[in-house]
């Protein structure tokens, strides 16, 4: 699929002058071919969803991928792709300050060019949701969570991490193109269910269903 789809933008558009492609990847279950495919196609940057590094966390919410296998991408992933980002959230449920502050010094020992903290966005309708609501799950508290990321910016400029947005951390150099576009209020297309545009004054927003998305 990416094989087809960067064959078809390359028919369409003229990405002799593109700097930066990057790609969300969701770590685990990776062979080599993934990551020959990816630098082949011009992939330099991957952004890597490690969320936390808590196996029992991660099952609760869904994420079929183990510390391991976190753990072993990044092992791998530097011999094709030495532009890396790792994306944590903050405020998870189960993530004490031990169990956090571990999940950082991680990550903070692979060859990173980038970081990217999240608060935990709680959404209506979903397992979280409910159970929240339910009183199964309890998130951490706001003061908790505020001193965890006050930490979590220090430890990050000691390491060389530098805030260049609320939530985006990188070496000097390495600040997303794609993530400082916006702020910049950059005009940018989006391709695909769900996907925003922005022409430098107007907003758009393709369906979100698959059906309604196909009909127009």
């Amino acid at each position: 699929l990416l094989k087809e789809l960067f064959s078809l933008l390359r028919a369409t558009f003229d990405l002799s002058g593109v700097e930066e492609v990057s790609l969300e990847v969701n770590p685990g279950g990776q062979t080599t071919e993934h990551f020959e495919v990816w630098s082949a196609l011009g992939i330099n940057r991957l952004s890597v969803g490690v969320q936390v590094l808590d196996d029992a966390v991660l099952a609760k919410l869904n994420r079929p991928q183990k510390k391991e296998e976190v753990i072993a991408f990044f092992e791998q992933a530097p011999r094709y792709i030495t532009n890396l980002s790792a994306d944590c959230i903050i405020g998870l449920p189960g993530v004490d300050e031990s169990c956090w502050q571990e999940t950082v010094e991680t990550t903070l020992s692979w060859p990173l060019k980038h970081a990217s903290l999240y608060f935990l966005t709680i959404h209506e309708n979903t397992p979280l949701y409910h159970g929240v609501k339910a009183g199964t799950i309890t998130i951490p508290q706001d003061e908790l969570i505020l001193a965890q990321y006050e930490w979590t910016v220090g430890r990050y400029a000691q390491a060389g991490l530098l805030q260049y947005e609320i939530s985006n951390f990188s070496l000097p150099g390495f600040e997303s193109k794609h993530n400082r576009g916006y702020w910049n209020r950059a005009a940018y297309y989006g391709f695909g269910i769900g996907a925003a545009s922005f022409d430098g004054t107007y907003r758009c927003v393709n369906k979100k269903k698959l059906t309604g998305y196909l009909k127009h």
